[in-house]
């Protein structure tokens, strides 16, 4: 990622290289409060950023349907009180711990699997040595 700041919808300058499109928490609000002009803006926004080639981010997702939505119509990344309050550094991998790590007992164990035969043509020809 670039220092640069992201690019607001629709904000920003043109001529600065962007490489991620924030979506307001305004836009954030209205969703699914039966505001479908907020949630069509939202699903143009982000295909635009990625027919931009940029990584999408909304700020101010704080419902689990907002989040819904947003992964629905292939929102990149949240920005949320949601997933959690600011933190201090300390606090983030313990919490990151607890989120992405499976309970101990909780994966079961690798079945047996039978290797495969597999063919391969010989379609090179032979070298000489």
């Amino acid at each position: 990622m670039t220092s640069e700041p992201a690019t607001r919808l629709w904000g920003g300058s043109a001529s600065c290289p962007r490489d991620e499109l924030k979506i307001d928490k305004s836009f954030t609000d209205r969703l699914g409060a039966s505001h479908l002009d907020s949630a069509t803006l939202v699903t143009a926004a982000v295909a635009m950023g990625h027919g931009l080639g940029l990584t999408v981010v909304t700020e101010g997702v704080e419902t689990p349907a907002q989040a819904a939505l947003l992964a629905g119509v292939g929102c990149d990344l949240l920005q949320a009180y949601l997933l959690s309050k600011p933190l201090p550094a300390e606090a983030l991998g313990p919490l990151l711990h607890a989120v992405l790590l499976p309970a101990a007992g909780s994966i079961p164990a690798p079945r047996a699997v039978e290797p495969m035969a597999m063919h391969v043509p010989a379609v090179l020809p032979t070298l000489p040595r």
